[in-house]
């Protein structure tokens, strides 16, 4: 049971340190690629989720059945939980963050085209012809 414990919570902070990274990419393939790891990393947090509510469910089950160490397994079930809530949180406001860049980056190349158009369009009213 410890192990498994260990082994998750070992995964979930390894998560949260890669979603505390504060690049959100500069470009819109960078953005794009960004995105895709995150989705690739929630598909794989789905998996640690189901896993985490597997060990919940035999720590409970351990306790239920009197298990002496039933403390020490209540404090490390809230301990996982606790930590399982943090990483999804993290990963919802990294996936915001990430889509808030998207979408100005978007806004950005379309007011350069815009602005484009505009100097294209200022060129040929300013000509004699």
């Amino acid at each position: 049971f410890l192990a498994k414990v260990e082994e998750e919570e070992a995964w979930i902070s390894e998560k949260h340190q890669l979603l505390s990274i504060e690049d959100y990419g500069d470009t819109m393939a960078a953005v794009q690629g960004l995105l895709k790891k995150h989705d690739a990393f929630e598909a794989d947090f789905a998996v640690h989720r189901e896993r985490c509510a597997d060990i919940i469910n035999a720590g409970q089950q351990l306790v239920q059945e009197g298990n002496h160490h039933s403390d020490g397994i209540q404090q490390r079930l809230q301990q996982l939980s606790t930590r399982l809530d943090a990483l999804d949180g993290s990963a919802r406001r990294r996936k915001g963050k990430l889509l808030d860049n998207s979408a100005y980056l978007q806004f950005m190349w379309k007011a350069d085209v815009v602005e484009s158009w505009i100097a294209d369009k200022e060129v040929q009213v300013r000509s004699d012809d």
